[in-house]
């Protein structure tokens, strides 16, 4: 494999396990509006009253950012650029409002990343860093690959998401243990 085809082979990985985190992500949170919009309102970062179309907001961001990821790996030269550039304002929000609530001392409001309530920790801030390092590979522009290369870079990136949610739920579940 020439090294054109394997660079388009490793962005397609990126974008498709970007594109199955978020749409995991709105998949979540679209089942319970009213926890979401309640957890948004626990961050306090915003007015009481914008807890709610907030919510909304960030449903519609993380369901078309994921939608944009997955079209991008059909047509990476148009759409590569604008899907990563939103992936990472989203990751990057998520990581500050994370850091100043965790910095502000407040650990236990939940993360409002998973179906059930997780607190606030530093493991979750790194953990969305770590995906940030993603978004450069899924910004790249590349030509499209043909059906069977590109099938198996999207098998890809399906496992590279398996493996993302292995981590989250070994790295985000368990208490850190201290050896003394």
């Amino acid at each position: 494999m020439s090294e054109v085809l394997a660079g388009a082979a490793i962005a397609t990985m990126a974008r498709t396990m970007l594109a199955l985190v978020f749409l995991q992500g709105c998949a979540v949170k679209v089942g319970d509006p009213a926890r979401l919009a309640g957890t948004i309102a626990d961050y306090r970062l915003l007015p009481a009253g914008l807890a709610w179309p907030a919510a909304w907001l960030l449903l519609a961001a993380e369901a078309v950012t994921g939608a944009l990821l997955l079209a991008a790996c059909a047509a990476p030269a148009r759409l590569a650029p604008q899907a990563a550039a939103i992936a990472a304002m989203l990751l990057a929000l998520f990581v500050t409002a994370m850091a100043i609530n965790l910095r502000r001392g407040r650990r236990h409001i939940s993360c409002g990343c998973h179906a059930r309530p997780t607190p606030l920790s530093w493991r979750q801030v790194w953990f969305n860093v770590g995906l940030l390092l993603a978004v450069p590979l899924a910004a790249l522009k590349t030509a499209p690959l043909d059906a069977l290369l590109s099938a198996q870079a999207v098998f890809g990136g399906l496992l590279c998401w398996a493996m993302v949610q292995t981590g989250a739920m070994l790295l985000l579940s368990r208490p850190v243990v201290s050896v003394r």
